[in-house]
């Protein structure tokens, strides 16, 4: 058996495919996560804690009406055009057509909370700005989707890089000009209308077969979305709950101490776990439809990588949470967010590790499977933070929400098929642990070092004691090398040594093998 295509797994010419398209994912995420994490420090930096607070509370909001808007429509489009390609132009259309009926309901909803809750004009405004933006951000989701789908991630790369440094550009300029809130909310409605501009000319590449929006497409679309749609919906409720009832409970420097750590949180969550989902979910819809033992080794080698990234910045966030905080936050308003960082810590572990199962699961189709697990969270959520606020402030909604992210990891491994469950390996997440252990040493050797070096060096000995362990299997780094070598030596040579090349690589394949 070739070492290129391993125990039945996808062949190593698609994993590599796979490594290029996460690669500029990933580039245009390093991009965008620091424009964004610039934004957020001059917001924290310019304005109050109290404002602070609550242009967090507005995007916390924001991201729930976005769901309502989204309605599944992102995962879905995405889905139909990796496993359809021949529909997918009606699918786009469809979605937005979808988008904009939603998106009519959801603004009369975000007027009405608004006045129920009793916010004051500004942060109302602010509210408003940011869902009216929403039918913009809900063409960009479709385009993105629709790219997404057919594997194909530059314009999408492009657009959010687009979207997050004009947002960071402006932002900023408007902040260092003394204006508030409900400029900075304007500001995220010209960033994604330059979203939406960067993304069109992809559509030359990828255009659409017709232009004709059919009723029965539009139909569908909304069907087959309507399991997603709840699930997300339920799902943004309980995971953006928790600042509605902070601001309820608690002074208002509580919640921007919680604002403050759980941005941190959220950037750490998309790092590597936007990337990886963006670029696995196309390929795991199609393999959904193929062989169920290619799919199973392929969740084995991500959630191998998942787990072990997961892992490496909880523990990183845990053992150097008061140096994040005073670096990126003025210390004096914000020390109190370092153990409240700590406390989401564990979350990011539950949320890298599920993230996988769970993709496989909405690539399936298997969505209804993971909908009841919403809806208790949805109620079970808000109760714990109403209980445990009063007591532990902004730590207790911290508790609370790393508290869910390990349910939800039992309960998604829990509806994974039993087959495909066996991918997590308790020996891998054993030896995780131990690369764990010599890296949390490291740090602890290191805690008077400035993070500049500590958290690198940190990250050298993790990763030498996970391939030690072995928790990259040696027959997949040999694959590697043996791939990269034949590269290497056909760019090296002619033509006219062709010949020779191929000798050499099959018998360095025979070797390997």
């Amino acid at each position: 058996m070739s070492t290129l295509e391993p125990y039945g797994a996808l062949p190593w010419t698609a994993w590599f495919d796979v490594a290029r398209n996460f690669s500029v994912v990933a580039i245009g995420q390093a991009i965008t996560w620091t424009a964004s994490f610039l934004f957020t420090l001059a917001q924290a930096r310019y304005l109050s804690p109290t404002r602070f607070g609550e242009l967090s509370l507005a995007l916390s909001i924001a991201v729930m009406l976005g769901v309502v808007v989204d309605f599944g429509l992102g995962t879905k489009l995405a889905r139909d055009v990796a496993k359809r390609p021949d529909a997918a132009g009606q699918a786009l259309l469809a979605s937005f057509a979808v988008r904009v009926a939603l998106w009519c309901l959801a603004m009369p909803l975000a007027w009405g909370g608004t006045v129920i809750l009793g916010y004051d004009p500004e942060l109302q405004a602010s509210i408003l700005i940011l869902a009216a933006s929403l039918l913009i951000g809900g063409f960009a989701s479709s385009l993105s989707a629709y790219f997404q789908g057919r594997e194909a991630f530059l314009f999408p790369s492009l657009g959010s890089i687009a979207q997050r440094g004009s947002a960071a550009l402006l932002g900023i300029a408007a902040l260092a000009m003394g204006h508030g809130i409900v400029v900075v909310s304007s500001v995220y409605v010209a960033a994604t209308l330059v979203q939406v501009l960067v993304m069109i000319p992809g559509m030359r590449k990828h255009p659409i077969s017709s232009t004709i929006l059919e009723r029965g497409a539009v139909v569908d679309m909304f069907r087959g979305t309507a399991v997603l749609g709840c699930f997300w919906i339920l799902g943004a409720f309980y995971y953006n709950v928790d600042m509605i009832i902070l601001q309820r409970l608690v002074p208002p420097e509580n919640l921007a101490w919680y604002a403050a750590a759980y941005r941190l949180f959220n950037a750490s969550a998309m790092v590597v776990g936007f990337a990886l989902g963006t670029v696995l979910y196309p390929a795991l819809s199609r393999l959904s439809v193929d062989s169920r033992d290619t799919l199973r080794h392929a969740l084995e080698r991500s959630f191998s990588f998942a787990l072990a990234c997961g892992m490496f910045l909880a523990v990183t966030i845990v053992l150097t949470a008061d140096q994040l905080v005073a670096l990126l936050y003025p210390a004096h308003d914000y020390a109190q967010a370092a153990n409240t960082l700590r406390l989401l810590a564990p979350g990011l572990v539950g949320m890298y590790a599920n993230g996988i199962f769970f993709l496989t699961l909405i690539a399936m189709g298997s969505e209804r499977r993971l909908l009841l697990m919403a809806a208790t969270l949805a109620l079970l959520n808000p109760v714990a933070n109403v209980l445990v606020i009063p007591l532990l402030q902004q730590n207790g909604a911290a508790l609370v929400t790393s508290a869910t992210e390990i349910i939800v990891f039992l309960w998604v491994l829990a509806a994974t098929p039993k087959d495909l469950r066996s991918a997590a390996r308790p020996a891998v997440a054993l030896k995780v642990l131990v690369a764990a252990t010599g890296a949390a040493a490291s740090l602890l050797l290191m805690r008077e070092w400035s993070l500049f070096i500590c958290v690198p060096i940190a990250g050298i000995v993790y990763v030498t004691v996970a391939v030690a362990l072995g928790i990259v299997p040696p027959q997949d780094l040999r694959a590697v090398q043996s791939r990269f070598t034949r590269r290497t030596a056909t760019r090296g040579l002619d033509a006219g040594s062709e010949a020779a090349v191929a000798d050499g690589v099959a018998r360095a394949e025979s070797r390997v093998a």
